[in-house]
């Protein structure tokens, strides 16, 4: 009987160091949406200005999160995995913080 063979793909490439950072900026400012509509829940939406300008803060995080994810596609050598999440969660963070603001522009 012929035995199967188990196929590896050994590669030189490596972790993009600009996409981790991204990923994890992404989910500390989704993580901090959460806890700041859990707060807000609590205190009836009586929040101090305090916490709308570091939502604002979170906002420009966002921003910035997208651009290491944008940046970090482009280097060479790398697994291009991380990249793609850390843009999609950041996308999402940018969605979250972004539609918080319109919608409190609109109502």
């Amino acid at each position: 009987m012929a035995t199967k063979r188990k196929k590896f793909k050994i590669t030189i490439k490596k972790q993009s160091k600009l996409a981790m950072l991204a990923l994890g900026l992404a989910i500390f400012l989704l993580g901090l949406f959460f806890a700041f509509i859990y707060v807000a829940f609590k205190a009836k939406g009586q929040l101090s200005a305090y916490f709308g300008s570091v939502g604002v803060l979170a906002l420009i995080g966002t921003f910035f999160s997208i651009y290491l994810s944008i940046k970090s596609f482009f280097e060479d050598d790398v697994i291009k995995i991380l990249p793609r999440i850390s843009l999609a969660i950041s996308i999402l963070a940018l969605l979250c913080w972004g539609g918080t603001y319109g919608l409190g522009f609109f109502l």
